[in-house]
């Protein structure tokens, strides 16, 4: 391992002038995250480094620490491959800095100098033209070095910040030559340390990659993960493993996602519970039971990664398996995250039998759906077995019995205590839940599909009858107290659009009727029939919420009848 001085950073881009380079950023290394604010403390240091009418640096700035292996190298050419352990965000941010300088330089001649001298290198094959190679955005710089920002990846954070250089290039222009500005580049100062030289039995780059960074900007679970599973791959297939599984489950699973997809597929895979922060340490710790190499893991990842993603998004399903996209859409309406594991184990049997499986997640669903407004047993227990009991439960299966009849026998049979709410029990529940805090535009449009077969509708609002803010002048037959009992009801509640929910503000039946009348929603043209001698009236609220009740049964289907006996 070789420690320089420090050197200017423009020097070692350049190889201090002598020789032709590329910095690879190898594919264990964490993906461009510069921000707009660390782009602007980087240009305001290479202005304050701009020196004085006497020639005088105002002011040096540590840049940090460039560490590379730079073995590969070829004399007879002169060009060597920087493969960059730490340092990339602080040269990739440079590179397109020096960008921004040239293409806001008006002298042909100039631009020319800039580009071959900083951004490119001469007489190599045009893989190596770049000075910078980095897999993450690799088309994006490449337009942006080569002048060519036609169909660029507007998303991309490089051109955001590419594009946000070159807006303080040109204002800075007015005062400072690019020359200028090049001098001011030359007061960031870095150390560079090499590690060509390191004692054979040396940790390897990407271990020494994860020390470093451990002492900075802490690594996301993306970051880890990526360079755990890649650093399991033979050196020669990286880079197209890398393109072929991780890139696809890191478009797959958003940055902030990854640490919930992780606990959840290890709780799913390892049938236990897996605590919060600890999943990537859970990881490594079981992955050699889990698999048998880094490409088996590397390709469940990202089966698995897709199927996260459709539980997120269900409208990424593909079109023949749009059946089971309504039921993640449910799913996800029931806030079901505890169920992401169930799911998921679920997911990936779809291919042998998608009309079963979807059957089964009906039965997850009706159960999950009748326990919470019944409160058969508590919140914490539905929340065990949406996680891992039910998991548990297909897991057993033994028999070749069909997987809906068996979890439906199993639920309906549970050995502890009965944990299905019998109809009985659900209609008498359901008709005096509080809808309106819970549920309520998944009710709505559940109670609202068994009405008419308007799907195309979309639901905007829910509309209080009886409304919420109470004025007895105008509903002088409803106590206050009775108010605050069935306000908030089934039967009070109709599905309405926007603009009539706002016509209809606290207003009295006589106005709201209007509005109840002329609705697009079957349902909630029909609520005007449960009026009582043209009144709406506590006993309309009651007589509608039973019999929405009644068709609520029907909707989220029941237990069969237990015929295994109790254990104590």
């Amino acid at each position: 391992m070789k420690v320089s001085q420090p050197n200017p950073i423009v020097d070692f881009i350049t190889s201090g002038g002598s020789g032709q380079l590329t910095f690879i950023v190898p594919v264990f290394q964490r993906t461009y995250s510069w921000q707009k604010e660390n782009c602007l403390k980087l240009f305001n240091d290479v202005i304050n480094g701009i020196p004085d009418e006497n020639c005088n640096i105002k002011k040096e700035h540590y840049f940090g620490n460039i560490v590379y292996d730079g073995s590969e190298h070829d004399p007879f050419t002169n060009y060597t491959k920087y493969v960059l352990i730490d340092g990339q965000q602080r040269i990739t941010s440079t590179m397109l800095l020096l960008a921004a300088i040239r293409d806001e330089e008006k002298n042909e001649t100039a631009k020319k100098c800039l580009e071959s001298t900083y951004l490119k290198n001469s007489n190599t094959p045009e893989e190596l033209k770049l000075k910078l190679r980095t897999e993450v955005d690799r088309e994006a710089y490449f337009k942006i070095v080569n002048n060519d920002l036609t169909n660029i990846n507007e998303d991309s954070l490089i051109y955001t910040n590419y594009l946000y250089f070159r807006e303080l290039v040109h204002k800075a222009k007015k005062t400072y030559s690019s020359e200028k500005l090049i001098l001011g580049l030359r007061s960031l100062q870095v150390i560079l340390i090499d590690l060509e030289s390191r004692l054979p039995g040396a940790e390897s780059p990407q271990v020494i990659f994860e020390s470093l960074n451990a002492t900075g900007i802490p690594l996301t679970d993306t970051d880890l993960l990526r360079n755990f599973l890649i650093y399991h791959i033979s050196p020669d297939k990286q880079e197209l493993y890398y393109k072929e599984y991780w890139l696809k489950v890191e478009q797959n699973i958003p940055n902030e996602r990854m640490p919930d997809f992780l606990r959840r597929y290890l709780i799913m895979r390892l049938g236990k519970e897996v605590k919060l922060e600890v999943e990537y340490k859970t990881f490594t710790e079981n992955y050699e039971n889990l698999f048998e190499n880094g490409l088996e893991a590397l390709k469940e990842l990202r089966k698995y990664s897709e199927y996260y993603k459709w539980l997120k998004n269900p409208e990424t399903l593909p079109l023949k398996l749009q059946k089971t996209a309504s039921l993640l859409r449910e799913a996800n309406l029931l806030k079901l995250t505890s169920a992401t594991p169930l799911f998921l184990y679920l997911l990936n049997e779809l291919e042998n039998d998608p009309a079963e499986i979807n059957a089964t997640i009906r039965i997850i669903l009706d159960w999950s759906f009748r326990a919470r407004i019944s409160n058969i047993i508590d919140s914490g227990e539905i929340v065990n077995l949406l996680t891992s009991g039910i998991l548990d439960i297909i897991k057993a299966k033994t028999s070749k019995e069909r997987l809906s009849q068996y979890l439906k026998f199993e639920l309906s049979n549970f050995r502890a205590r009965d944990i299905y709410a019998s109809d009985k029990d659900f209609e008498e529940a359901f008709s005096r839940f509080n809808f309106y805090k819970n549920y309520t535009r998944y009710v709505q449009e559940k109670l609202a599909e068994s009405f008419s077969n308007d799907t195309h509708l979309v639901l905007e609002t829910v509309e209080h009858i009886l409304p919420k803010s109470f004025d007895p002048k105008k509903w002088p037959d409803i106590s206050e107290v009775n108010h605050a009992k069935f306000v908030d009801r089934i039967g009070n509640l109709v599905p309405m659009n926007k603009k009539d929910n706002v016509s209809n503000a606290n207003s009295g039946l006589d106005k709201k009727e209007v509005n109840l009348e002329k609705s697009d929603w079957l349902i909630t043209r029909e609520a005007g029939k449960y009026k009582i001698d043209g009144k709406w009236t506590t006993e309309s609220i009651e007589n509608r919420s039973r019999d929405l009740a009644k068709k609520a049964v029907e909707i989220w289907s029941g237990p069969i009848k237990r015929t295994r006996p109790l254990e104590e």
